[in-house]
């Protein structure tokens, strides 16, 4: 899944929202977007 997250942001800022959606209802999900976004 961490794969995705990676894909999504460098597709489009469509992707970044699509991702925090997932991230919230997944929850765990959302610990790896967070990483994403630290080193941005």
């Amino acid at each position: 899944m961490r794969k995705v997250f990676i894909s999504f942001p460098e597709m489009s800022k469509s992707g970044r929202n699509d991702t925090r959606r997932k991230a919230l209802q997944t929850g765990e999900d959302a610990k790896s977007v967070a990483d994403e976004r630290r080193p941005r």
